[in-house]
C-alpha cells in the first residue's frame, strides 16, 4: 500500500484545532456578553429603585425654622404683607397706612392719610385675598379700603444702570421694589392704589365685631355692634343694602328688613351673656358664624340680604380668638385650655321635624380638635395657599400645624419674655416666612414646611375633609377651586387597582385553567402544536387595541345584552356537563363512540355546544330582566325602574350555584349514592333538578330581602356606568389569559408521564388521574402561573385607562368605575409640578407599585422553580 500523504494527514488536525480555538472564543465571548447584559440589567434596576426612592423620600422631611429677625416698626394696628412676600403695609390706631420693604421693615416707602372718621374705628376685618380691609366704628360706621399692589416683568437690559441687587436679589428704589426672576428678567412690585370708602350707617352702637368679603364685585359684611345687633350689609357702587337682628330680650329676637318688618323668633333656651369674640361669613356668603366668649357658637343662614337664625353649638370651654380657615369652609377657635377647635358647615338629611321648622339642611359640626398648649390660644393665623395653620399662646409658643390631618408640624418659643403682648401672627401667601408683630417690633424668621399634606395618615387613613358629612378615603389631585385643599389618599388607587385586577382574574383564571388542563391532558400531540402557537398570539396583542375595542365596540354591545352575558356567564358549564353526560350515557355510547375518541369530533362538540348556550342565554336574559327587572338590567341598576328583589337575585344565584357544586363534589355525599346516580341520562335529570332548587332558593330569597325592605341600589348596585368594572375585568382578562396558559401548561406537562401511565395502569380514567394526579402534582406551578397573571394585570396601564372611566370610587359595585395606579401614573404625572408634594406622591404610587409586582414575580419565579426541581426528582 501507498502510503498517505502527509498534508493530508495534517489538514484535519488543524481545522479540529481551530474549529475548538473558534468554540472556546465565541463560547467565553458569548458567556461575556451575557454576564454584561445580566449585570446591566440589575443596574438598571437598581437605578429606578434609587430615583424611585429620592423622588419620594423627601416627603418625610420635617419643616424647618429659621432663625428670628427683629426690626423696629411703629405699633400697627393690622398688617398685611402682598402676594409675592415683598412689600407689606401696616395699618395704625389712627387710620394711617404705611407701605415698607419685609427686607428692610425699617425703611418707610409710601404713607397715607387716614380717612375722615366721623368716630373712631373700634374693630377691623381683612379680606380672604387681603386686598379689601374694613373698619368698624364707635357710631356704627363702616369703611372698607381697596388695596391694590401691581407686579411686572422687565427685561434686565431695560433696568437702571445704577441698579445693584443685594445678596438676596432685591433693590429698593423709591417706593417700588425689584426683585431678580431670573437670569434675563427682573420683577418690579409697587403699590398701585389705596382706596378708603365713604362711612356706611350699619348701627346704632359702637361696632363690636366685623367680618368682610367679596363677591362678584361688591362687598360682603357682618357684624356685631354694642347693643348686641347683628348686621348685614352688602356694598355695590351704588347700591347699599342692609339687614340686621336686633336681640330685644334674654330668650328672642327681631328680624329688622329694610322694609321695616320684623319677625321674632325664639332662640331655643338660648343664653346670650357675654361677650363677643368674632363673626364670620361662609364662603358663599349664605352661612355666618358669631363666637361668644363663653364657649358658645351661632349660626346664622343668610339669603337675599336677609338672616336668620338656625342653631347653636357649645364648645365647652372659653374661646379666646376666631379665624376662618382658607375657603371659609372651616372656622378654627383657640380656647383657653390650649385646644385648637375646628368647626365645619356640613350637609345633613333634613328631616321632617326639621323641614317644618324651615331649616336650610346644615350643620355646625367640629371635626378637629388638636391640643396644642396648656395655656390660652390668642392668636391664629392661616395659609393662603394651603391648610396650614400657625397657633400663639400667651406664653409666646407658636405650634404650626396641618389641619386636614390634625397634624402638628412645628413647636417653637416666639422670641421675648414678658406675656401677652403680641399683636398679631401671619404666614406668607407662599409659607415661607412667618411674621409677627409686638408693640412696635416686627420678627420674621425663614420657614421650609415641607411637605405637610404627605404622611401615613394622609395616604393610608380616612381624612374629615371640609364640606363632607364623615371621614373619606378621596383622591382628589386637582379642583376648581384656588382654596380646595388637596386629597391624595392613596386607597382609592390601591382599591380600584386589586378591583380591576380581581375582576380580571376571575374572568382569566378558569378559563386559561381549563384551557390548559384540556390541550395538556385531552388533546393530542399533533393538534396540541398547532393550536398552541395560536393561543400564544393572543398575548402579543397590544394592550391599547384591546382598550379601544373594548371601549368602542365591546361597551356599547354589553349594555344592551348584559343581562344575556350574565345568564351566559352561568348557564355555560351546566350545558357543557349537561351534553358531557349524555354523550356518556350508555345508549348514546355505540352511536357516539367514534365521535368521543376522535379529536375534531371532541372540538365539534364543544363549537356546537356554543350556539346553544346563546340561545338559550338570550331567552334565559330576556326572561329575567321581564320577572326582576323591568326589562332592562342596565335601568335597574341606575334605579330608574324595577324591583329590590332582582338585586338579591343576582347575588344570590351564583352563591347558590357554587354552594350546590361544592356539595354535590364532595366525596361524602357522592359515596352515599351509586355512581351511575351522576352520569347518564340519570345525570342530566339531577343536573335539571338542581338548576330548578337553586332558581327556586333564589327567587325565594331575592323576594324575602325585598319584603325586609333591603334594596341593594341603596349600597352595592347603585349606578351603572358604561365604562365599569366588569368590562375592564373582560379587557384585562382577555389580556391575561394567554399568559396564564402558557405557564400553567408548561407546569401540567412538566408532571412526569410515569405517573400518569401508573394512574391509568390502575384503572382510573383519563379525567381521574388529571384531578387526582396531575393537578396536585402542578399544583405549585398552577399558583405559579396565576400569580404571574396577577402582577401583569396589576401593571396593565393602557386597557385600564381606555376602558375605565378614571373615577376614583371605593364601591364594590361591578358596574361602577374605577382609578387604577397605572392609570393615575399615566394622566398626571405629565402635568404634576415638579418637586411638588402631588408630583412626589406619584412617584410613591409608582414605587409601591414597582414593589408589589417585583415581589410576585419573584414569588411565583421561586415557586415555579421549586415546582420544577421536585417534579424532576420524581
Amino acid at each position: 500500500m501507498a502510503e498517505p500523504n502527509k498534508n493530508q494527514l495534517d489538514e484535519p488536525e488543524t481545522l479540529g484545532v481551530r474549529t475548538r480555538l473558534w468554540g472556546k472564543v465565541s463560547d467565553t465571548a458569548m458567556g461575556l456578553l451575557i454576564a454584561v447584559g445580566g449585570v446591566s440589567t440589575i443596574i438598571a434596576l437598581l437605578l429606578v429603585v434609587m430615583v424611585l426612592v429620592a423622588t419620594a423620600l423627601p416627603m418625610l422631611q420635617p419643616p424647618r425654622i429659621g432663625d428670628w429677625e427683629a426690626a423696629e416698626t411703629p405699633e400697627y394696628w393690622q398688617v398685611g404683607v402682598e402676594e409675592n412676600s415683598l412689600l407689606m403695609w401696616g395699618l395704625k390706631k389712627d387710620g394711617e397706612v404705611e407701605i415698607r420693604p419685609l427686607a428692610s421693615p425699617t425703611r418707610l416707602l409710601e404713607q397715607i392719610e387716614a380717612p375722615d372718621f366721623t368716630a373712631p374705628p373700634t374693630c377691623l376685618s381683612l379680606s380672604e385675598d387681603q386686598r379689601t380691609l374694613a373698619l368698624g366704628c364707635a357710631d356704627g360706621t363702616v369703611l372698607t379700603a381697596r388695596i391694590q399692589f401691581s407686579d411686572e416683568l422687565i427685561a434686565a437690559q431695560e433696568a437702571s444702570p445704577g441698579m445693584k441687587l443685594d445678596e438676596a436679589g432685591i433693590e429698593i428704589d423709591g417706593a417700588q421694589v425689584f426683585r431678580q426672576f431670573d437670569r434675563r428678567s427682573i420683577q418690579k412690585i409697587w403699590l398701585e392704589s389705596w382706596q378708603w370708602s365713604k362711612p356706611r350707617k350699619v348701627s346704632q352702637g359702637a361696632i363690636r365685631s366685623i367680618d368682610l368679603q367679596t363677591r362678584q364685585g361688591n362687598e360682603l359684611s357682618f357684624g356685631a355692634s354694642q347693643n348686641q345687633v347683628l348686621a348685614i350689609a352688602e356694598i355695590a357702587p351704588a347700591t347699599f343694602e342692609l339687614s340686621y337682628i336686633e336681640f330685644s330680650e334674654e330668650d328672642s329676637f327681631t328680624l329688622v328688613s329694610s322694609e321695616s318688618t320684623s319677625i321674632s323668633t325664639s332662640l331655643r333656651c338660648r343664653s346670650l351673656e357675654g361677650d363677643f369674640v368674632r363673626c364670620c361669613l361662609q364662603s358663599e356668603a349664605t352661612q355666618a358664624i358669631v363666637a361668644w366668649q363663653n364657649g358658645t357658637l351661632d349660626r346664622f343662614s343668610i339669603s337675599k340680604g336677609r338672616i336668620s337664625y338656625q342653631e347653636s353649638q357649645t364648645c365647652r370651654a372659653e374661646l379666646e380668638s376666631m379665624e376662618p380657615m382658607t375657603g371659609r369652609q372651616s372656622f378654627l377657635c383657640g380656647t383657653n385650655d390650649g385646644r385648637l377647635l375646628g368647626w365645619t358647615i356640613a350637609r345633613s338629611g333634613i328631616t321632617p321635624e326639621e323641614e317644618a321648622s324651615d331649616s336650610d339642611g346644615f350643620v355646625l359640626t367640629l371635626h378637629h380638635n388638636i391640643l396644642l398648649s396648656d395655656s390660652k390660644i390668642t392668636e391664629i393665623a392661616g395659609s393662603l395657599s394651603s391648610k396650614i395653620i400657625a397657633a400663639c399662646d400667651d406664653q409666646r409658643s407658636v405650634s404650626l400645624v396641618f389641619l386636614t390631618a390634625d397634624q402638628p408640624l412645628e413647636k417653637f418659643r416666639f422670641p421675648g419674655s414678658s406675656r401677652n403682648s403680641q399683636n398679631a401672627i401671619s404666614l406668607s401667601s407662599n409659607n415661607d416666612r412667618l411674621v409677627a408683630f409686638t408693640g412696635s417690633q416686627l420678627w420674621s424668621c425663614a420657614v421650609d414646611l415641607g411637605h405637610p399634606e404627605a404622611s401615613v395618615r394622609s395616604f393610608l387613613s380616612r381624612i374629615w375633609y371640609e364640606g363632607h358629612e364623615r371621614p373619606k378615603y378621596i383622591w382628589q389631585s386637582s379642583s376648581g377651586s384656588e382654596y380646595s385643599e388637596t386629597k391624595l389618599s392613596l386607597i382609592p388607587l390601591v382599591f380600584g387597582t386589586l378591583k380591576a385586577t380581581l375582576w380580571a382574574m376571575l374572568f382569566s383564571v378558569p378559563l386559561a385553567i381549563a384551557t390548559a388542563i384540556y390541550t395538556s391532558e385531552f388533546m393530542a400531540k399533533q393538534t396540541r402544536a398547532r393550536i398552541r402557537p395560536l393561543l400564544e398570539l393572543l398575548a402579543s396583542l397590544p394592550g391599547v387595541v384591546i382598550g379601544y375595542l373594548f371601549a368602542i365596540v365591546i361597551a356599547p354591545i354589553l349594555r344592551e345584552h348584559l343581562a344575556t352575558l350574565i345568564a351566559g356567564v352561568l348557564l355555560l358549564p351546566f350545558t357543557y356537563s349537561a351534553i358531557g353526560k349524555i354523550i356518556e350515557a350508555p345508549v348514546m355510547q355505540t352511536r357516539f363512540l367514534r365521535l368521543r375518541e376522535s379529536e375534531l369530533g371532541r372540538l365539534f362538540c364543544l363549537l356546537a355546544c356554543l350556539p346553544v348556550v346563546l340561545v338559550l342565554a338570550t331567552w334565559c336574559g330576556q326572561l329575567l330582566e321581564a320577572q326582576f327587572f323591568g326589562g332592562d338590567l342596565p335601568d335597574w341598576i341606575a334605579g330608574q325602574d324595577g324591583l329590590p328583589a332582582g338585586g338579591w337575585f343576582l347575588v344570590l344565584l351564583p352563591l347558590f350555584s357554587l354552594l350546590t357544586v361544592s356539595i354535590t363534589h364532595m366525596q361524602s355525599i357522592r359515596a352515599l349514592l351509586p355512581s351511575h346516580f351522576w352520569t347518564g341520562l340519570t345525570g342530566v335529570a339531577v343536573m335539571l333538578f338542581l338548576g330548578v332548587a337553586v332558581y327556586g332558593a333564589s327567587w325565594l330569597g331575592s323576594w324575602g330581602g325585598a319584603k325586609l325592605g333591603w334594596d341593594l341600589r341603596e349600597s352595592l348596585f347603585n349606578s351603572y356606568q358604561e365604562n365599569n368594572s366588569l368590562l375592564v375585568g373582560l379587557a384585562l382578562g382577555l389580556c391575561v389569559t394567554p399568559l396564564i396558559y402558557m405557564f400553567a401548561e408548561d407546569a401540567l406537562q412538566a408532571v412526569p408521564a410515569s405517573l400518569r401511565y401508573a394512574s391509568l395502569a390502575c384503572g382510573a380514567s383519563r379525567w381521574q388521574t388529571m384531578v387526582r394526579v396531575v393537578l396536585p402534582a402542578g399544583l405549585a406551578g398552577l399558583v405559579s402561573a396565576i400569580m404571574l397573571g396577577f402582577a401583569r394585570a396589576i401593571g396593565e396601564t393602557m386597557i385600564v385607562l381606555m376602558v375605565v372611566g378614571n373615577a376614583p370610587l371605593m364601591e364594590w359595585n361591578p358596574f361602577a368605575g374605577l382609578r387604577a395606579l397605572t392609570a393615575t401614573l399615566l394622566t398626571e404625572l405629565p402635568e404634576a409640578t415638579k418637586g411638588s408634594t402631588h408630583y412626589r406622591t406619584l412617584f410613591l404610587a409608582a414605587l409601591m407599585l414597582f414593589i408589589v409586582t417585583l415581589v410576585v414575580n419573584t414569588l411565583a419565579e421561586f415557586i415555579r422553580a421549586r415546582s420544577r426541581r421536585k417534579l424532576g426528582s420524581l
